[in-house]
């Protein structure tokens, strides 16, 4: 007879941490160190004032859009310090917060009365997919967004602690500390304030005074919010609340729907009012026929995730429904949203577990049978959108990349428009950077006109460095691809593009990162030597000839590469003169 052997406990939390290790893999594939947009001006201001030594503590409390980003700036300026601002170590900082928020989950799943271990395991590993989905790739792939992702983990550090057998003063007392970090760390985390009340969770012991702990917990929450709204500007307007109401309910729907339904574009809302009026039934059955109080504390917890995602999308829709609806679908909302479908798992999980207490009854299995269903509708739309998000982890890292290339060159190519591709107003990004470089926040110094050499292409030049295998207009675009490559088959790290009308010299116009793959690159042993540009063919009128240069900054190392291409640019296309 075979003996039937259990499986070791471990096995079952490694198998929910899989999503966390394949996204972990796809940010290190994906990240590039460069600022970007909102990281310039004020962030980038402040850790050259930290570096300079002119730093003030009242420079943290400032305003960057809706938020003060106090906390966080707090905890990423000695980073910068230690990183010379390697924003991909705040990326790495964002995954890590995630993860801890993953622990919290598998705490907070584990208040759960009578719920499996496998079950357990498996809301987490749903719960998981969700947390580290790549649809959050703006999210993953930007240091600033260190700020989404703080509020939540407060959040449910805070449950933690109203669940936790603590004296009531004790608990007032850290919950005023984690929401006025929240606050601090962005606007959202404002609404931590109410979540957060102990006094949702029942008691086991009376507390005398608890009413003076109650009155002291919301003295703390109005002190915090006088100053976090003083000499506050606001960013948005109250007019669509009146004017649109019905649009504003749409763009609010839409934003919580994204998650699971972002490639039914602005029909999304559909989804996100499904979401909703699931939550609302789940939540009222956890409440109005609870088992016990701790399945009453326990679908709190999840109900005060739920109404985070809610407080986020209320305030997203009021500030951003008079700009582009199309925003309600931005990446990086999802960040907030996919807590209510987390919260939509934990009280199908609290459903399924009274339906696991009182088997005997034949309205639970079937029970049982929904909340499951439940489960697993949210794991297969979540993991539907997977494909979309690895396009945009993608498609940022060339784009960054390419705005990298451009920074580095901007000496060179001060007009290349690649440069807008980082930041709106290139030349104070130019100026900012340079300052960035004397105060020792970065490392990355700007290639200097006289480190290039006077460029004399060849007919003949051999393919050992690589081939510009296209070189051509298609719809009004300029298009540039090919490969570059050191010795080694190792990436070039740059390619410099340049034209010659007349004469023995080309002209630098543009320049590209390499990083493609395709799978002849990779059967080659050329993985990531691609390269691919696309822009608006400003160039001399008339027969010109284009050339491609493998670059190499560190050995200031330029290498032609294979092919020269004639052209013929039209005056319509060409640049002015």
């Amino acid at each position: 007879m075979i003996a039937r052997t259990k499986p070791p406990p471990w096995l079952l939390l490694a198998v929910t941490a899989i999503p966390a290790l394949l996204l972990f893999v796809q940010i290190v594939q994906s990240w590039v160190n460069v600022p970007y947009w909102d990281e310039w001006g004020l962030i980038a201001q402040l850790r050259i004032s930290l570096q300079n030594g002119t730093l003030r503590p009242l420079d943290l409390f400032a305003q960057h859009n809706d938020s003060r980003f106090v906390l966080p700036q707090l905890l990423l300026l000695p980073l910068a310090r230690l990183t010379h601002w390697d924003v991909r170590a705040e990326m790495f900082l964002i995954f890590a917060t995630v993860g801890a928020i993953s622990v919290l989950l598998w705490y907070l799943l584990g208040a759960i009365e009578n719920l499996p271990r496998w079950a357990r395991a498996a809301c987490l590993l749903v719960c998981n997919c969700l947390l580290f989905s790549p649809i959050q790739y703006e999210t993953w792939l930007w240091g600033i967004n260190f700020s989404l992702v703080l509020p939540p983990f407060l959040l449910l550090v805070s449950l933690r602690i109203n669940l936790s057998a603590r004296s009531l003063p004790a608990k007032v007392g850290w919950n005023i500390l984690l929401c006025f970090a929240s606050t601090f760390s962005n606007a959202n985390g404002m609404g931590n304030w109410l979540l957060a009340f102990p006094g949702f969770v029942r008691q086991k012991t009376r507390t005398g005074g608890r009413w003076l702990w109650y009155v002291v917990y919301f003295a703390a929450a109005a002190g915090t919010l006088i100053l976090f709204f003083w000499n506050y500007q606001r960013h948005f307007d109250l007019a669509p609340l009146f004017d649109s109401p019905l649009l504003l309910l749409k763009y609010f729907f839409c934003w919580l729907g994204a998650p699971l339904a972002l490639p039914l574009g602005t029909t999304a809302w559909i989804a996100g009012l499904c979401l909703s009026l699931i939550f609302l039934a789940l939540s009222g059955a956890a409440l109005l026929r609870p088992d016990s109080d701790r399945h009453r504390n326990a679908a709190y917890a999840f109900i005060a995730l739920g109404c985070y995602a809610g407080m986020a999308g209320a305030a997203a829709a009021l500030g951003r429904v008079g700009m582009e609806f199309e925003w309600a679908l931005g990446s990086r909302y999802t960040t907030f949203s996919i807590y209510l479908l987390i919260a939509v798992v934990g009280l199908a999980a609290l459903q399924f577990a009274s339906g696991s207490a009182q088997e005997t009854q034949p309205a639970m299995p079937r029970r049982q049978l929904v909340a499951a269903l439940i489960v697993a509708g949210i794991l297969a739309s979540s993991l539907s959108t997977y494909h979309l998000g690895m396009k945009g982890m993608n498609w940022t890292r060339h784009q960054r990349a390419l705005g990298r290339a451009a920074l580095l060159f901007s000496k060179i190519l001060p007009d290349n428009p690649d440069l807008k591709t980082l930041s709106p107003k290139p030349v104070a990004m130019v100026r900012e950077y340079e300052a960035l470089l004397q105060s020792g926040m970065a490392r990355d110094a700007l290639i200097s006109p006289g480190s290039i050499p006077a460029l004399k292409p060849r007919a003949s030049a051999d393919r050992r460095h690589g081939l510009l295998e296209v070189c051509e207009v298609r719809a009004g675009r300029l298009l540039l691809k090919g490969r570059a490559m050191r010795e080694g088959k190792t990436p070039a790290p740059f390619v410099l593009f340049a034209y010659r009308t007349t004469g023995e010299t080309a002209i630098p116009f543009a320049v590209a990162p390499t990083g493609e793959s395709s799978p002849g690159l990779i059967r080659r042993g050329l993985r990531n030597c691609g390269f691919r540009l696309e822009r608006e063919p400003d160039l001399p009128p008339g027969r010109i000839e284009i050339s491609a240069w493998a670059m190499n900054p560190e050995r200031n190392q330029f290498e032609q590469l294979s092919a020269v291409h004639l052209m013929e640019i039209a005056p319509v296309f060409a640049k002015p003169q």
